[in-house]
């Protein structure tokens, strides 16, 4: 919604994940709705697969290289093909998100990190935690046939034209040196 009606897309395109994943259907239906409500006509030639992984994203990518005309926004249904499709892009010129506008979704911590930084959606750890916990007393209070939903975050990133989002990368770094440090200990264990 955000690319579609902040940014004022009429020519986007979404990369789906893997062709029978619930998951990727299910955002292949979010895209479709969107447009329809802001008076984009679907066609199929407005969506590709990345099968959620970087390989069959990048190429995807090439293809719409060799179009005509670009799409104004590539809607990705997860944060690797959309850090792909901008690898690609960008390598052969393409300006993100000057000339094409990406997004992704999951909210890892690559997006972050990447430049241009990704748009994408994170599921918040505290409200999982809390949600879980709830499912469980809810359970064992005799509840069954639970539904929770937990509401991914939003988070305009430079891959749209907004502001550069950072998240908390010094947190991420350290815990990459620590993740790091500890290798090199059990290493030096090992070699002991």
């Amino acid at each position: 919604r955000h690319i579609i009606e902040d940014h004022h897309v009429t020519r986007p395109h979404f990369m789906a994940g893997k062709r029978f994943s619930e998951f990727s259907n299910e955002r292949i239906e979010v895209f479709k709705k969107v447009i329809a409500e802001n008076g984009i006509p679907y066609d199929d030639s407005m969506l590709s697969y990345g099968d959620f992984w970087s390989v069959p994203s990048r190429e995807a990518a090439y293809e719409l290289l060799k179009r005509d005309t670009l799409p104004e926004a590539v809607i990705c249904a997860n944060d690797i093909m959309a850090i792909n499709v901008c690898d690609v892009f960008q390598s052969a010129g393409v300006k993100i998100p000057e000339q094409v506008i990406v997004s992704g979704f999951d909210g890892i911590d690559e997006a972050f990190w990447s430049m241009p930084g990704i748009t994408t959606s994170i599921t918040d750890s505290a409200d999982l935690a809390a949600t879980i916990m709830d499912t469980i007393l809810s359970v064992l209070d005799g509840n069954r046939n639970l539904d929770r939903w937990v509401e991914p975050k939003f988070i305009p990133n430079e891959s749209c034209g907004c502001p550069r989002c950072t998240q908390d990368l010094l947190s991420d770094i350290s815990g990459l040196n620590n993740r790091f440090y500890h290798h090199q200990d059990d290493i030096h264990i090992m070699q002991v």
